[in-house]
């Protein structure tokens, strides 16, 4: 930011030039500067959502419970291994439980992938000229994927059901939860932040 009476460089936020006292910034701006913040501020929390928020509901003989994107790998690696020891004993087949495998390692990399562009831009957002924000459009392509991972779900672990213990079975054991439209709702408001403050600040 560059003072429009005398030229000099002046100090990021400053009002007033440190060498002719001209005014460079109005008191508005401090309200714009305010509200920079903000898309940090909805990416820690998104960061947080995507690593801790109940996307899926797993239902249970007994009652149901809120999983992220983090715990359902290790009910399914439960899952895998209990359908496993079953087709043992029955001496069936268990290669469906393969499929189980595969989606934890891709629900893991669902999770990984919109956290590490966000922290990046948390840590870049700043920078003069920064390049255009894509973690939160990356965080809504996840949500879009974990939406249709609900059906890979029931249908790999009703493969694994079938290959076990032989027979045909369609349970919608996993359901969309409401920390997956939580999350939604985060996204969203991140994006129209990026837009709003992006399209405030005032030109360097």
């Amino acid at each position: 930011m560059y003072c429009p009476n005398c030229g000099k460089e002046a100090r990021q936020g400053a009002r007033y030039c440190a060498y002719c006292r001209t005014k460079i910034r109005e008191d508005g701006d401090q309200k714009t500067g305010q509200m920079s913040k903000l898309p940090i501020i909805f990416r820690v929390a998104l960061i947080v959502l995507f690593v801790l928020a109940p996307w899926f509901d797993v239902s249970y003989i007994i009652g149901s419970s809120g999983v992220n994107l983090v715990s359902i790998t290790f009910i399914l690696s439960r899952l895998s291994s209990s359908v496993s020891n079953l087709a043992a004993m029955s001496g069936t087949s268990a290669s469906a439980v393969s499929g189980l495998a595969a989606i934890s390692i891709f629900s893991l990399a669902l999770a990984a992938v919109p956290v590490v562009c966000m922290a990046i831009e948390i840590y870049k957002y700043r920078e003069p000229k920064a390049s255009v924000a894509v973690g939160p459009y990356c965080a809504l392509g996840a949500l879009l994927i974990g939406a249709l991972l609900v059906f890979g779900l029931n249908a790999s672990i009703n493969n694994a059901l079938g290959d076990a213990m032989g027979g045909t079975y369609s349970y919608d054991i996993v359901s969309l939860g409401l920390g997956w439209w939580f999350t939604l709702i985060v996204v969203g408001l991140t994006i129209w932040f990026d837009h709003k403050v992006r399209g405030e600040e005032p030109a360097e």
